[in-house]
């Protein structure tokens, strides 16, 4: 989900990690090991790591501080990251097949095309964010932008994807919104990798950071509507519906375990490695992106068959 600017809230803490490596004191779990993991209860882990990491997981922590080819090893061992990594590396490499083998659906592949490569870049990002996080804070931050832009750049890109069948019989129409949610986009991503404010854990940050994404989901919200109100009628399409529906669900049951933080707050250390509820969202968010990309693959299909009736 670059060379960012306005890091500041990240350069006390990033020398307080540099001291620590000086010492030799490597907190959370010690140096890296070789051939194997040293894995941390949370009240081992750095400071800065702590408040970021809040939560209810309590266990199953990599140590922070270590090199990449340590954090690249740790894909294949078990710790409270494992799933949130490969779910969404499937994710990536899902998009990457479907972007080399694009089929062909008449003059729709450019829309398809470019949801591909919004799936990739996402899940590609949170991979990484989800992989490197312990690094330390400004590889944190710096990170944590990316993932949040890699999340806006799959909302531009299924838009953008949709407006290509809710406006198909109305080119100059089909162009503008596109257009809008594309620059849109941009102007967002641009905000997220140059404020400070998305990198940081306050509550104030966290409210900029849901007024933007509420904003821009309002005004693709908007778009879609306006198609409606230019005559587009989904009954050429009894597919379309349900599974947009379906995505939605799937968008809104993990954006709600994932707020509610169940089950590992109540249960605590039962589910930190296996069912905790980030792993249930990116779970659901996989499952919404892949049942989007077959319903537009397959909408597209219909479209090109069926021509503009209206």
């Amino acid at each position: 989900m670059a060379v960012l600017e306005g890091l500041g809230g990240y350069g006390a803490l990033e020398g307080h990690a540099m001291e620590t490596q000086e010492t030799g004191r490597e907190l959370g779990g010690g140096g890296p090991r070789e051939g194997r993991h040293s894995y941390a209860r949370i009240e081992d882990m750095p400071q800065w790591f702590q408040e970021k990491a809040g939560g209810c997981i309590l266990r199953g922590y990599r140590p922070c501080h270590q090199t990449y080819s340590f954090y690249l090893r740790s894909l294949l061992s078990l710790h409270n990251e494992t799933i949130n990594i490969w779910t969404h590396v499937v994710g990536a490499l899902f998009f990457l097949w479907q972007a080399l083998a694009m089929p062909f659906v008449g003059d729709f592949n450019s829309f398809l095309l470019l949801f591909a490569v919004g799936g990739l870049l996402c899940f590609g990002a949170s991979s990484l964010f989800h992989l490197l996080l312990p690094h330390g804070p400004r590889a944190y931050g710096i990170l944590l932008k990316a993932d949040y832009a890699g999340v806006v750049i799959m909302i531009a890109a299924t838009c953008a994807t949709l407006y290509g069948v809710l406006f198909h019989c109305h080119s100059s129409a089909q162009l503008a919104a596109v257009l809008a949610v594309s620059i849109l986009g941009v102007l967002l991503s641009t905000m997220i990798t140059t404020l400070a404010c998305f990198g940081r854990p306050s509550q104030q940050a966290t409210a900029i950071r849901v007024l933007c994404f509420i904003i821009y989901a309002a005004v693709c919200l908007g778009l879609g509507c306006w198609a409606y109100g230019l005559g587009f009628s989904s009954k050429r399409f009894p597919h379309l519906n349900f599974y947009l529906t379906v995505m939605c669900s799937a968008y809104l049951v993990g954006l709600v375990v994932y707020s509610l933080q169940w089950p590992e707050c109540v249960w605590q250390e039962v589910f930190d490695l296996f069912g905790a509820s980030h792993q249930w969202f990116h779970l659901c968010v996989l499952a919404a992106a892949i049942v989007n990309w077959y319903n537009m693959h397959s909408t597209f299909t219909a479209v090109a068959e069926l021509g503009c009736t209206l």
